[in-house]
């Protein structure tokens, strides 16, 4: 399902290392695509979360857009945590 968005991403981020990508995934399952063994934490249990790419803000799961949203509505200091 991600699989163009996961190529352009590797292909971009392979020969353009100065440009800031942001990537828009279906699910989160495939994020274990593009993160290397190197973006990875040292303590596996943390999870993509915790990956460079994620941190980051380059790769986000739709889902997560609605999540926040959500939480946004209880705790109105999550929108200055975004911005």
């Amino acid at each position: 399902m991600d699989a163009d968005a996961i190529f352009m991403y590797k292909t971009i981020e392979k020969k353009f290392r100065n440009v800031s990508i942001v990537t828009e995934l279906a699910s989160m399952n495939t994020m274990s695509f593009l993160v290397s063994e190197q973006d990875q934490p040292g303590n596996k249990n943390a999870g993509y979360f915790a990956s460079k790419p994620f941190a980051a803000g380059e790769i986000f799961v739709g889902s997560l857009l609605n999540s926040l949203m959500c939480q946004s509505y209880y705790n109105d200091k999550i929108m200055d945590i975004l911005d």
